[in-house]
């Protein structure tokens, strides 16, 4: 009974907290006036794990055409934050690599679901998170292993 009540007020918070731009649903920024940590006691975690979220980011990011076709390979550092209710907010490029690559992970960012939220001193707060997302061409991935 507490799951399902968990459950629906997440669902709440995240549909409470959601806007309409051009027939997408968008998470509303996160008030500047609300104190967010970059280190905590209990940091965020994506469902599952960290193995989760790579299978997540595995499945969704998709290569873009022009950065396929302008070998274009590195990575794309993200910055988010993971909100006290969990909730993925204000993601932007720290180190991006054009292409489409940022705009790529910043679509896929948003698709997040629900994180368990970090901890201080016990209680849930808005936690900043920095995430690397690799994009690397097939080519490539041959080469680092003919090499090893």
């Amino acid at each position: 009974m507490k799951t399902l009540l968990a459950l629906l007020l997440s669902i709440f918070i995240y549909f409470g907290n959601s806007i309409s731009v051009n027939g997408q649903t968008t998470i509303a920024p996160l008030d500047p006036k609300e104190k967010v940590y970059d280190k905590v006691s209990e940091m965020p975690e994506f469902p599952g794990g960290e193995a989760a979220l790579m299978k997540f980011l595995a499945k969704n990011v998709t290569y873009p055409a022009a950065a396929k076709q302008n070998n274009v390979a590195g990575k794309v550092y993200v910055q988010f934050i993971v909100d006290h209710s969990g909730i993925v907010r204000n993601a932007k490029v720290l180190k991006g690599l054009g292409s489409g690559c940022d705009e790529e992970v910043i679509r896929v960012i948003n698709m997040m679901p629900v994180w368990t939220p970090g901890k201080q001193d016990g209680a849930a707060v808005n936690v900043n998170y920095v995430l690397p997302v690799s994009f690397a061409l097939a080519s490539e991935n041959k080469m680092e292993q003919k090499a090893k």
